[in-house]
């Protein structure tokens, strides 16, 4: 009893610090000092999905365990809907993130060709290509999920929420987990820490050159702005990093679970009450945290955020 009140409380927490977190998140990327960088549309997007996935995926858990409450049965599109949306704002995540990782590669690769590989409009470009091609990806739940009649005990009974042929349920529950977990994380995660290595290796030589040439008075003065600048793009780089890490830590769980399903079923009820839900709600806490996130390593995310309320 106290586990599954437990429960109820930090979902109920989650929902709400989340949403208002991530709300806070768009309306800081929003504003004039924000909005223009590239960093602002693939964080907007990033909020934008982690609410849905804290709204229509975690609520109605919440819902079920508070009173029973299905909303999931209450007609085929909600029940379509809901499924879509959990595991296309996971997908979306993960490779919103990439794009961004991707982007602060080529900055800290390429910091003179930037304004020119890396524009605004082709941030947007990239996060709607992404976007659509995540949803033409989960298109298959929208047309086979719904309604189906079965027979039992000679009579005809109808489920709603299901698959609607057993060809669809095989693909669904042994092929497309393996799908899911070599697109939408194996490869985003082999991508973000290649190019976290990297990244992280060229700031910290050209850190080490800029003590160097800091040692020569006569190059103080154009040292110092050039030190400033690789400092925003630290700072920068370890929010991006820590943000990255946090996903690929808290959704990679769920991705085995969703990948083993079957057989952990069988592991008993301490798993299916204990492990399980705990699993699940880990997923839901990435959702809630990257404003939290923000604040602790993105100096100039925290200034706008006073700024916002003065």
């Amino acid at each position: 009893m106290f586990f599954f009140f437990f429960h109820q409380t930090v979902s109920l927490v989650l929902i709400i610090v989340g949403t208002i977190g991530n709300l806070l998140s768009i309306l800081v990327m929003s504003r004039r000092n924000m909005r223009s960088s590239n960093a602002a549309v693939y964080l907007i997007t990033l909020a934008i999905a982690d609410t849905g996935a804290l709204n229509l995926g975690l609520l109605p858990l919440f819902l079920f365990e508070v009173d029973g409450t299905r909303i999931m049965t209450f007609s085929g599109p909600i029940c379509k809907t809901n499924l879509w949306v959990t595991r296309v704002t996971v997908a979306i995540s993960a490779w919103i993130l990439v794009a961004f990782t991707i982007e602060r590669f080529l900055s800290v690769y390429f910091p003179h060709r930037l304004k020119v590989i890396c524009t605004h409009r082709s941030s947007i470009i990239v996060v709607i290509c992404i976007v659509l091609v995540i949803f033409a990806q989960h298109s298959h739940i929208l047309y086979m999920f719904g309604v189906r009649t079965v027979i039992y005990n000679n009579m005809s009974v109808q489920i709603n929420c299901t698959m609607v042929s057993d060809d669809y349920l095989i693909f669904f529950k042994y092929i497309n987990p393996w799908i899911d977990l070599c697109l939408n994380c194996f490869l985003p995660t082999i991508i973000v820490v290649v190019c976290n290595i990297c990244i992280a290796t060229r700031v910290l030589l050209r850190r080490r050159n800029m003590q160097q040439i800091t040692n020569n008075t006569a190059s103080m003065h154009q040292s110092s702005s050039v030190t400033d600048r690789q400092d925003n793009q630290s700072r920068l780089t370890i929010m991006l990093f820590t943000v990255t890490m946090v996903f690929l830590i808290t959704t990679a769980p769920v991705r085995v679970l969703f990948l083993f399903a079957d057989w952990l079923r069988q592991q008993g009820d301490a798993f299916q009450l204990l492990v399980r839900p705990g699993i699940i709600m880990l997923k839901y806490v990435n959702n809630s945290i990257n404003f939290f996130l923000y604040c602790l390593t993105g100096s100039k995310f925290r200034n706008e955020l006073q700024n916002m309320f003065r």
